[in-house]
């Protein structure tokens, strides 16, 4: 049987909102770089200005260290300090996100009290990298903070974060998880966040099943935090929505006469409601209990139509889920399979009900894509709305859901957004000479979209390889390898951690003038020339892989340009003196994926001082740099920091 519990808001009697204690904690990573960090400064400005005067906020920005920018603050006092702090904001380094985290829920607990709601707000675009990485250790530091009262939300922006991760860690600390494709839309998922911790009237609500009978067996159909053996904890209601849970409880073979009521447990309900100065906690009890019946009655028994279309809604979302899994590991068709045998069955229950219709619909679309485009349909952003979606279905939060896709069809480049799967791709700018490609980067790889295609950007490479034949660049045809250095392109889409169709190396890049603008988010190829804005590098090369000149510890030292390596490599003898900061993985064709050391030093590349974070090689790789003469290697991050002129041809590149 099922047991439907809904919590229902009741209507608002307060006639004013509970002071809110806000940690804002935001990735200032090197990713963050250009317009996505442009957008979020500005949407935190507008959360700020949108706060009551008694509101508290703090204020913590992170890449490979953390600052605490600002103090818990009383807004009508702190309004100019913040935005100031906002705006001092610059993007750099890696990703310590949990120490980020920890620092701002840290600023939080000092400022808690009875009277407030305290949140950490946390915003991200990548992968936690640097320090605690480890998704069951960073739910402990939620879970600690939430044993403290504050709560968690997380906003992730793009196709590079771990979406499983920021779900865990709002589900762990009762809050909501968000998906921005576009940093455009932060503005508004703050402002959504901020009108659902207005409108809480109930907190912290936990559902227990207590047994009167033997041999019970129950389980949630949702997907809530188990606190204990058949205790969930539901979290906030806020606005108008209510929350549901629907468990299965199976019982065992009950004999006694027809009519007979039996007492199969209670139904325990606690949670906190808001008082005058603060909180306080309330429970209920509501007894189950089961009539038996004869076969005959059974049979003409009608399912309860509220509880049947609840766990429906649940089954949709869960099976949204399993087709995700199951895409994972390119068992398209099997996605597929699922999906439409999911479908139908809960068609057949003629529920006629819109929201359950908008499910089913998105389901259907979904199928068809996997079963026709495959991984030209399953990437990071179609992932990341199945995850998302999912996560809202088994809670029942359906508004969330219609909102995120209402953004992304508002925010989407030329309206090309299609509710249930991913934006359809850029289309290039193509001339008889040139081309301008879509172009940005995927943990920390700088990745284009040429035709169908999706291309690794690897200067550092000397042969290009594809998993066909060629590569068409600009009207010309390019026959290609299928491996290089005994690494296949399979082997590169696991490393990478995306789909990839082909590796555009030096030996084919050198054809061209080729410029990389990163905030634009643009590759252009051209057979003309290329102005080269100043300060202009002389490059060598190495088999056709370009050196540049870098000035390290007051030396002129030869360093490989390798656009494809996310990490900045050092000879481990200049890496003396330079500040640790952890450890990352990375991966090299030929050497496979590894494990290195981490610490940033400034160099000096055209005549300006950059800090880079480096890692150390392994020796066989730090060996093979030797015999070219090289002590280091350049990775994406020097395209994050500029714009990027290179001519093999002429030997020479820009860094604008």
């Amino acid at each position: 049987m099922r047991l439907l519990v809904r919590l229902t808001p009741e209507p608002a009697t307060r006639a004013k909102r509970v002071p809110l204690n806000i940690a804002l904690v935001l990735d200032r990573s090197a990713s963050m770089h250009g317009e996505k960090l442009r957008c979020v400064k500005e949407a935190a400005r507008e959360l700020i200005g949108s706060l009551a005067d008694e509101d508290t906020v703090s204020l913590t920005a992170y890449h490979d260290e953390v600052e605490a920018l600002v103090a818990p603050q009383k807004v009508g006092e702190g309004r100019q300090m913040l935005g100031s702090a906002i705006a001092g904001i610059e993007a750099g380094g890696t990703t310590a996100l949990c120490a980020g985290f920890t620092q701002g829920g840290d600023l939080a607990a000092t400022a808690i009290a009875e009277d407030r709601l305290s949140r950490i707000l946390l915003l991200t675009d990548g992968l936690a990298n640097v320090g605690i990485t480890d998704p069951d250790r960073i739910a402990v530091v939620v879970d600690q903070f939430m044993g403290q009262g504050i709560g968690t939300s997380t906003i992730g922006v793009g196709e590079a974060y771990n979406e499983a991760l920021l779900a865990r860690m709002a589900e762990r600390g009762g809050g909501s998880t968000y998906f921005l494709r576009s940093p455009a839309e932060a503005a508004e998922v703050f402002a959504e966040e901020l009108r659902d911790l207005s409108s809480i009237d109930v907190r912290d609500i936990r559902v227990r099943f207590v047994p009167a009978t033997d041999g019970l067996a129950v389980e949630q159909l949702n997907t809530y935090v188990t606190t204990e053996r058949w205790q969930w904890r539901v979290g906030d209601l806020f606005g108008a929505a209510p929350r549901c849970l629907v468990v299965e409880i199976r019982v065992p073979p009950l004999e006694g006469q027809a009519g007979t009521a039996v007492a199969l447990g209670s139904v325990e309900i606690s949670f906190s409601r808001p008082t005058g100065d603060g909180f306080e906690r309330c429970s209920s009890s509501i007894p189950v209990s089961l009539a038996l019946a004869t076969r005959a009655e059974i049979d003409r028994t009608r399912a309860d139509r509220e509880v049947t279309l609840e766990a429906a809604y649940l089954i949709a979302a869960r099976v949204t889920a399993e087709a995700m899994h199951l895409a994972d590991a390119g068992e398209f068709d099997k996605a597929d399979e699922l999906l439409v045998s999911c479908v139908r069955r809960l068609d057949t229950q003629g529920l006629a009900d819109d929201q359950l219709n908008t499910q089913l619909e998105r389901m259907r679309e979904r199928a068809r894509r996997l079963r026709e485009e495959r991984a030209g349909f399953y990437g990071p952003l179609a992932r990341k709305e199945m995850c998302t979606e999912s996560e809202y279905g088994t809670k029942g939060l359906f508004v969330k859901s219609t909102l995120m896709h209402e953004r992304a069809a508002r925010y989407a480049p030329r309206g090309d957004y299609r509710p249930g799967g991913a934006s359809a791709a850029p289309t290039a700018v193509v001339t008889a000479e040139r081309a301008v490609y879509p172009c940005y980067l995927v943990n920390g790889h700088i990745l284009t979209e040429i035709g169908d295609g999706r291309l690794l950007v690897d200067t550092g490479a000397t042969a290009s390889m594809s998993d066909g034949e060629s590569i068409e660049l600009l009207g010309h045809v390019h026959r290609t390898t299928t491996s290089y250095m005994g690494t296949t392109i399979s082997d590169i889409e696991h490393l990478v951690g995306t789909r990839i169709t082909a590796l555009l190396g030096a030996d084919l890049l050198g054809n061209y003038d080729v410029r990389i603008d990163l905030d634009k988010g643009e590759l252009e190829l051209s057979e003309a020339v290329l102005a080269l804005p100043p300060p202009v590098i002389r490059v060598e090369d190495f088999q056709g892989v370009p050196i540049v000149p870098v000035g390290v510890d007051g030396r002129d030292e030869r360093f490989f340009f390798d656009t494809a390596a996310k990490l900045s490599y050092l000879d481990a003898t200049l890496a003396a003196g330079w500040t640790p900061i952890g450890s990352d993985t990375d991966f090299f064709p030929g050497f496979g994926e590894f494990t290195a050391e981490t610490g940033t030093k400034q160099i000096e590349v055209a005549g300006r001082a950059l800090v880079v974070r480096f890692a150390t090689l392994p020796p066989l790789l730090e060996a093979s740099l030797g015999l070219a003469g090289v002590r280091g290697i350049l990775g994406s991050a020097l395209s994050e920091e500029s714009v990027v002129t290179l001519s093999l041809r002429r030997r020479s590149v820009s860094f604008g």
